[in-house]
C-alpha cells in the first residue's frame, strides 16, 4: 500500500473471499454381513472387490448372499464399500461376547540334547599366523593345554663356499612348488667381478626368481620359498652356473605343522587342537572354527587363551555347556481373523532357501493348496526378516490368513529358538460364531459398537447407502430405517430387500402388515424379486448355472455408476433402460411352479409399486429397476432420486459451513454463510439439480434477521432455512391416441 503522505485517493482491489462447498462422494455403501473371515465389529474400507476377498475370504454357505451382493456392487459400477462382519454375541451390548474364535497351534523348537561348552569364531577361515604362535585350551579350570602352530619355508644351499668363479651367460634352473621350471642367466655386469663372485652377490641375482629369496647361509648361498610351511617346496633342477655353485637338485620341502602359515585352514586348526588335546573336538560352522567339550552339561567349562586366539576370532572369556532342553513352544500361529476358515488351513516349517540354519521357511496350504510361502524367516527380533515383522504386516504385505507370535523360547540362539521342521500341521479352533445368530447380533448397540453401530467407528468418508443382505427380517429392516433417518440425521438411504420367495401380494403384506414399512421413512427404498448370478462355486451350491440372492448390493451398485456417470449423476433417478440396468444379473427369482418371475406380469407391478415397492423388471431385452419411491410417500422428498440428491446437498452443506461454528454472530457472519450455500447450489443447480435452471425458481437461502431475532442470537444458535425444487421422475407416461380427422374437418367446413 502507498505511503499517506498527502491527501489522496488510493484504488485497491481485492479478490472475492467466497467459501467454498466440496462436494462429499454420493454412493458410498455401508454394509453389515456374514463372512468367511475378517475382523469382526471394525469397519473396513474397501476399493475393489479383490481388496474384500482379501480380508473378508470367499464364498461359504453361510456367507453366501454377503459376499455375492458384494462382487455385483462392484461389478455394477460401485466403487467405496465401508463393511463390518457381525455374529453372534451372547450379549449385544458388550462386544467382547462374541462367539467367534480364532483358530491356534504353538509349534515347538527341536528337541536340544546336552551340549558341551563350546568356543566358537567371529572370524571366518583361512587365517595368516606367525610362526611359533599357540593356542591354549583350559577344561573345567585345569591347567592349560598349549597348541602351537609351526611352519618354515622350504630351502635349499649351494655346497660352493666363499667366491665362486662364474662366467657370463651361465644359466640356473628352479622349480617352485612343483611349479614350471624358471631359467636364470646370470651377467657379467650384476657382479663386481663376475669370476670372483661373492655370496652376497650370488644371493642377490638369485632373488630374481619368482616364489623364491636368495640369501647367505655362512658363506654359502641359500634359496627359500617366500612362503612357510610343509605345503611350499623347492628344487634346483641344473643350469651350467650349477656345475660351480652346486646346488643340491633333490626337492627340499618346508617345515611345520600346517601347510601355510599364511593361510591356516579351518581342518589343519581342529587337526592341531584334536591332537593336541583330549576330551575337546574340533568342527566347523558357517566357516568359522568351532572348538567344543566332548563331555557335556551345564557343570562344563571351557577357556581358550594363545597369542593366535585374538587372530582368530576365539573368545577368551569362560565358555559354559548346557544341560538337555525338551522341545519348547517357540511360535504361535493363529488365524489372522476368527472362524473355521482355519480348518482348511495347515502350517508347514521347512528348512530355509537360503541353507541358513538359523532361518526357516514357512508354508500355509489351504485344502492341501499352497497358498502362501513365507521364505527365510528369523526368531531374532532385530532381523529385517523376523517372523512377526513378515507376516503380521498390514494385508497384503502380510498374510491374508494367519498372524504369529513368537513366544520366545529363550534358548539361546536363533538357531535354537527356530520351530523345529513340520509338515502339514492342523490350526484348529477356530469358529465362525454363527449358532444362534439373530436379528438383535445384526442391529447391535450403539456405545459398544455392534451390529449396524459398528459402522459409526470410522466415519473418515460419509456413508450414503446401507444394506444388510445377509439378514432379511422386519426387525432389522425397521433398525436400518431407523439407523438412517435417525442415528445418521437422515444421511443416508437404507436399501432394503425383500424376503426371498416374496409373491407380489406376499411382498405388499410384508410391508403393510408384517414389517409396517410402508410410511415408515423416506429413508430407504425396497426392491423386489430377489435377482439371479452365475453360480460361484458349483461344490457349495450344486450344479446349476446360477444361483438367487438379494439384490440390494446390484442396486447400490447401480447407483454408484449413475452418479459417476456424469455431473449431476446423484440428481439422476437411478431407474429405467438409461440409469436402471442391472448388467451383471442373469435374471430375478421365479417361483416354484412359475414360468417368468412375478414381476414381468404388469398387474403384478400394479400391485407392488402403490405400496411403495420398486419391482425389478425387464423392458427391451434389458433388466432394470423399475420402480423409483422411497418407502414414504408424504415425506419432503418421496422419491429416491431426489431423496438421494437431497441427502447429498445436506450433507455437503452441513461440512461446508464449519467455518461458521463458534464464530461471532453478526450481520457478516449470516452473510458468508447465504453466500456460501448459494454458490454452492447454483453450481449444482447448473447440474441439473432442480427442476429449473432458474436461481430465483430452483432454491432459495434465508439466513437473514427474521430467523434470527436477537433471542436466537443470545441462544447461541444461527439458522438457515434453504428451499430445494428437486427434480421429480417421470413414473407414468401417458400417451393419447385418436382418430386424424383434420382432411375432414377441413372439408366441412368449406
Amino acid at each position: 500500500m502507498p505511503e499517506l503522505l498527502s491527501s489522496k485517493i488510493i484504488i485497491r482491489e481485492e479478490p472475492p473471499q467466497i467459501r467454498s462447498i466440496t462436494a462429499l462422494p454420493t454412493a458410498v455403501l455401508g454394509m453389515i454381513g456374514i463372512t468367511q473371515r475378517g475382523p469382526v465389529g471394525q469397519p473396513v474400507l474397501v476399493l475393489s472387490f479383490e481388496e474384500w476377498r482379501n480380508t473378508f475370504g470367499g464364498y461359504t454357505l453361510t456367507s453366501r448372499d454377503t459376499i455375492a451382493a458384494v462382487e455385483g456392487f462392484f461389478e455394477e459400477g460401485g466403487q467405496f464399500l465401508w463393511f463390518t462382519r457381525t455374529v453372534h454375541y451372547t450379549d449385544v451390548t458388550d462386544n467382547t461376547t462374541s462367539t467367534s474364535t480364532r483358530g491356534s497351534v504353538d509349534l515347538s523348537t527341536l528337541l536340544l540334547a546336552a551340549q558341551g561348552a563350546q568356543a566358537l569364531s567371529t572370524l571366518a577361515g583361512p587365517f595368516s599366523l606367525p610362526d611359533g604362535a599357540t593356542i591354549t585350551t583350559s577344561e573345567d579350570g585345569n591347567a592349560a593345554v598349549t597348541t602351537t602352530i609351526n611352519g618354515g619355508p622350504a630351502q635349499v644351499t649351494a655346497v660352493a663356499a666363499g667366491n665362486v668363479a662364474l662366467a657370463d651367460g651361465q644359466t640356473l634352473t628352479l622349480r617352485v612348488n612343483n611349479g614350471p621350471e624358471q631359467t636364470l642367466t646370470l651377467q657379467a655386469a650384476s657382479f663386481a667381478n663376475i669370476a670372483a663372485a661373492t655370496p652376497a652377490e650370488v644371493a642377490t641375482v638369485i632373488s630374481a626368481f619368482t616364489g623364491a629369496t636368495g640369501d647367505v647361509d655362512g658363506t654359502s648361498p641359500r634359496l627359500s620359498t617366500d612362503g612357510a610351511g610343509n605345503g611350499f617346496s623347492i628344487q634346483v633342477t641344473g643350469g651350467t652356473a650349477n656345475a660351480v655353485l652346486q646346488f643340491p637338485t633333490t626337492v627340499q620341502n618346508g617345515t611345520g605343522n600346517v601347510g601355510n602359515l599364511a593361510a591356516i585352514s579351518n581342518a589343519e586348526l581342529i587337526s592341531l587342537v584334536e591332537a593336541a588335546t583330549t576330551g575337546l573336538s574340533g568342527s566347523e560352522i558357517n566357516s568359522r572354527l568351532a572348538i567344543t567339550t566332548d563331555a557335556t552339561g551345564a557343570a562344563k567349562t571351557l577357556t581358550i587363551g594363545g597369542t593366535a586366539a585374538a587372530t582368530l576370532g576365539l573368545p577368551t572369556a569362560e565358555q559354559t555347556g548346557a544341560d538337555a532342553v525338551a522341545a519348547t513352544p517357540t511360535l504361535r500361529v493363529q488365524g489372522r481373523w476368527d472362524g473355521a476358515y482355519t480348518d482348511d488351513l495347515t502350517v508347514s516349517i521347512t528348512a530355509a532357501s537360503s541353507g541358513e540354519a538359523d532361518r526357516f521357511n514357512l508354508v500355509i496350504r489351504e485344502s492341501g493348496v499352497i497358498r502362501e510361502t513365507w521364505a527365510n524367516l528369523s526368531m531374532l527380533d532385530t532381523d529385517p526378516n523376523y517372523v512377526e515383522t513378515v507376516i503380521n504386516a498390514e494385508i497384503p504385505a502380510g498374510s491374508v490368513y494367519i498372524t504369529v507370535t513368537d513366544l520366545d523360547a529363550g534358548l539361546g540362539s536363533p538357531t535354537n529358538d527356530r520351530p523345529a521342521t513340520l509338515a502339514n500341521t492342523a490350526i484348529p479352533g477356530g469358529g465362525d460364531g454363527l449358532v444362534g445368530i439373530a436379528d438383535t447380533d445384526f442391529i447391535g448397540d450403539v456405545d459398544e459398537k455392534t451390529g449396524l453401530y459398528a459402522l459409526d467407528a470410522d466415519n473418515s468418508q460419509p456413508i450414503t447407502l446401507l444394506a444388510s443382505p445377509a439378514r432379511i427380517t422386519a426387525v432389522v429392516h425397521n433398525a436400518m430405517l431407523t439407523y438412517a433417518e435417525i442415528h445418521r440425521n437422515g444421511s443416508m438411504l437404507a436399501l432394503i430387500d425383500a424376503p426371498a420367495g416374496s409373491t407380489a401380494q406376499g411382498i405388499v403384506d410384508y410391508v403393510r402388515e408384517q414389517a409396517l414399512l410402508e410410511g415408515a421413512s423416506e429413508f430407504g427404498a425396497l426392491y423386489w424379486p430377489h435377482v439371479r448370478v452365475i453360480n460361484p462355486n458349483t461344490t457349495l451350491f450344486g450344479d446349476q448355472d446360477y444361483i438367487t440372492i438379494p439384490p440390494c448390493g446390484h442396486v447400490a451398485g447401480a447407483m454408484a455408476r449413475t452418479d459417476a456417470s456424469q455431473p449431476g449423476g446423484v440428481y439422476l433417478t437411478p431407474a429405467g433402460q438409461e440409469n436402471g440396468r442391472l448388467r451383471s444379473i442373469v435374471g430375478f427369482e421365479i417361483l416354484p411352479g412359475r414360468q417368468i418371475p412375478e414381476s414381468f406380469d404388469e398387474t403384478k407391478r400394479d400391485l407392488v409399486v402403490p405400496a411403495r415397492v420398486n419391482p425389478l423388471d425387464a423392458n427391451g431385452g434389458l433388466r432394470i429397476i423399475d420402480g423409483a419411491r422411497t418407502l414414504r410417500a408424504d415425506g419432503s422428498f418421496p422419491f429416491v432420486g431426489e431423496r438421494r440428491g437431497v441427502i447429498f446437498i445436506e450433507q455437503s452443506v452441513k461440512a461446508g459451513i464449519e467455518f461458521a461454528r463458534f464464530a461471532n454472530h453478526d450481520a457478516r457472519l449470516r452473510a458468508e454463510v447465504a453466500r456460501v450455500i448459494d454458490k454452492f447450489l447454483a453450481d449444482q443447480m447448473s447440474v441439473g439439480a432442480f427442476r429449473t435452471r432458474n436461481p430465483e425458481t430452483a432454491y432459495f437461502v434465508d439466513v437473514g434477521e427474521g430467523l434470527n431475532p436477537p433471542s436466537v442470537v443470545f441462544n447461541g444458535e444461527l439458522r438457515a432455512r434453504i428451499g430445494l425444487a428437486t427434480q421429480k421422475p417421470a413414473e407414468f407416461i401417458t400417451l393419447t391416441f385418436t382418430q386424424d380427422t383434420r382432411a375432414l374437418t377441413q372439408e366441412l367446413s368449406q
